[in-house]
């Protein structure tokens, strides 16, 4: 074989072995959906539980936000107190920036707070949603249990069943064999009976003729 046949042949074997994994067949892919079905509810529980941990670590760092800028407004308050105090331009200016700095931070601090109120209830929803696929676990292992007792049942009756119509045909079999016999037996019994009754003209024809001549000889004689 020349070299050029047997890399086309390789490269024919190689394609329809990629074919062959490309192309899975029914039942293949019914076990796989199988699979997946069997494993969603675990994966569900542990990509719910990963959002829960990055959601709690977001309401601590808003926690830890609001009570940095809850000791900056504190702070800003002071520093108004003081500048009103003060009579001179510069205590004017200070004033004026910290009043400034001060509505800047309680916008901070509502940002902060509605981030933290979202948080919250994403939590509860993700939490909620966790709780909801446990059950759904837990009710689908008690349903193995139960239908692996039912299975048992389910495959003793169909074996059974099976024994049952087994017994059946077998015995369809022997009756059916037996009428056949019968009926053969009746044949060769009316085929015999036909031969006995049935007259051999040809012995008949040849006894007339030997009893005529018979005769003829007498007469002569």
């Amino acid at each position: 074989m020349s070299r050029k046949k047997v890399v086309k042949s390789a490269a024919k074997k190689n394609r329809k072995t990629k074919q062959a994994t490309k192309t899975p067949t029914k039942a293949n892919a019914l076990l796989k959906l199988e699979l997946d079905f069997s494993e969603a509810p675990a994966k569900i529980a542990t990509q719910l539980t990963k959002e829960i941990a990055a959601h709690k670590q977001k309401e601590n760092k808003l926690n830890t936000t609001l009570t940095k800028i809850t000791k900056q407004i504190a702070k800003i308050e002071k520093t108004i107190v003081a500048a009103k105090k003060q009579r001179t331009a510069t205590g004017r200016k200070q004033l004026t920036a910290a009043k400034k700095a001060l509505n800047d931070t309680k916008k901070d601090y509502s940002l902060s707070n509605a981030a933290l109120k979202d948080t919250a209830k994403q939590i509860a929803a993700t939490e909620l949603k966790l709780a909801r696929i446990s059950a759904l676990t837990k009710s689908l292992k008690a349903f193995d249990k139960d239908w692996a007792k039912q299975a048992k049942k389910l495959k003793a009756v169909a074996k059974t069943k099976a024994a049952k119509a087994s017994a059946k045909a077998k015995g369809k079999g022997k009756t059916k064999a037996k009428s056949t016999k019968r009926r053969t037996t009746a044949k060769k019994a009316v085929t015999t009976l036909t031969m006995i009754e049935q007259p051999d003209f040809d012995n008949i024809g040849n006894t007339t003729d030997e009893s005529q001549h018979d005769d003829m000889r007498q007469v002569n004689s």
